[in-house]
């Protein structure tokens, strides 16, 4: 078997072993589906300061050191709620329960100041159905969204029409926890 050097760390490494990927990303609301995640070359320079210093931001924007396997679940996490926000606008409750978990914990963002806590699926859902019978034009249109691990973060504006017919909008953020590819927590944070 043929053996050769790992790129970052220099050690030895068989032909089948897969060096991790090595991305750039300089501004999150890129990531959108992949969009913005571009391959970077490491060059000499940063690889003595990040060698010297764990931390290293390159100027050019942060640099991650990933595997396929790592990256595969952030976007995994960004589908996953990309998915959920389409049944929301769907108004589909059971397509949305389909992707959280059955100890899912939803944090709603009314009423203020802390917002109400449902806990489990059967809470969640008939959270959703007397959400939308009450607002029946509700739409998310997503503003940016990207995931860090088990952690997705979508910022979002939610708009609605009243019972008088005047439409209105919020802009806020979700965080979501995924976890066995389901979302476990939906934390909801509006502007107030």
């Amino acid at each position: 078997m043929m053996r050769r050097r790992h790129p970052l760390s220099g050690k030895s490494a068989s032909r089948h072993h897969r060096a991790p990927l090595i991305l750039m990303v300089t501004h999150f609301g890129d990531m959108t589906e992949g969009a913005g995640v571009l391959p970077a070359r490491q060059s000499e320079r940063e690889a003595n300061l990040r060698s010297a210093n764990p931390n290293f931001h390159s100027p050019e924007g942060i640099v991650f050191y990933m595997s396929p396997t790592r990256m595969s679940r952030w976007e995994s996490a960004i589908r996953l709620v990309i998915g959920f926000n389409e049944a929301f606008n769907r108004h589909d409750v059971a397509g949305m329960m389909q992707l959280m978990s059955e100890d899912c914990l939803f944090e709603n963002t009314d009423p203020a100041p802390d917002g109400s806590i449902y806990l489990g699926k059967a809470e969640v859902t008939r959270y959703w159905q007397v959400f939308f019978h009450d607002s029946p034009h509700a739409h998310i249109e997503i503003e940016e969204i990207f995931s860090l691990g088990l952690r997705c973060i979508m910022r979002w504006r939610y708009e609605w029409v009243d019972l008088a017919g005047n439409k209105g909008h919020v802009r806020g953020v979700d965080i979501y926890q995924v976890k066995d590819d389901l979302i476990s927590q939906k934390l909801s944070y509006v502007k107030g």
